[in-house]
């Protein structure tokens, strides 16, 4: 365990960026620490909006990730009282990876945290919702490939899957199963109501991992009938 903790801080210690003390985004001592200790060699930073319209598409990400062992963070997930782009930097140096989905050119967060996961030397799976429209954010994008969904989850999935298993892992899944397990966390998600979204990943990833057995849920999981 404690050469575990050794060699997950001095990973994170390696790709740390040298920031300038009086820059908007220089870190102190608690964060960079605080980095080197929570450092996740299977973290995804998702650079995604915050939409009702784009839940399902979370969900695809969410379900897709997670099969490959990968784990999703999202700048919403953080409880700590501190200052907003400070907490997003320390959460993009805190995972490996990243993904940025432009789909929605007026959110002008999306193309700015992108420039900043390329800075930091994250690589970045790069998405959009119909051709050339990330290119409304911005034009420099026309030198690397863009995937583009159509908002189809089912085609987000397919494009995810062949980045993951070209950068990120050495599992081979095969995109059928992929859907399937998406159609369990949708299904979860009916089933749950509201309180799905008080889920933790730990427990979406126990409900992902029983999928097949009919998606009989822990009891702890199930909302509480009323009368």
């Amino acid at each position: 365990m404690q050469k575990r903790k050794k060699n997950r801080a001095h990973q994170a210690s390696s790709v740390l960026p040298w920031i300038p003390p009086d820059s908007p985004i220089s870190l102190s001592k608690a964060i960079r620490d605080r980095i080197s200790r929570e450092y996740d060699a299977t973290g995804v930073f998702l650079n995604i909006p915050f939409d009702d319209r784009y839940s399902e598409l979370e969900m695809a990400l969410t379900s897709t990730l997670t099969a490959y062992g990968l784990t999703p963070h999202i700048a919403k997930e953080r409880r700590r009282v501190e200052v907003r782009l400070l907490k997003i930097v320390e959460l993009m140096l805190t995972c490996k990876y990243g993904i940025t989905d432009l789909s929605m050119p007026n959110r002008m967060n999306m193309p700015f945290e992108l420039g900043l996961l390329l800075g930091f030397g994250r690589e970045t799976f790069l998405m959009s919702s119909k051709r050339y429209s990330a290119l409304q954010s911005i034009s420099d994008m026309n030198f690397c490939d863009v995937y583009y969904h159509e908002n189809k989850c089912e085609s987000l999935i397919s494009g995810l899957s062949q980045w993951i298993e070209r950068t990120c892992s050495k599992k081979q899944i095969s995109t059928r199963t992929l859907i399937g397990r998406f159609g369990a966390l949708k299904a979860a998600k009916k089933s749950l109501g509201e309180d799905y979204h008080k889920l933790r990943l730990d427990q979406i990833k126990s409900l992902l991992g029983i999928a097949q057995e009919g998606l009989r849920y822990p009891a702890a999981l199930h909302p509480k009938k009323q009368g």
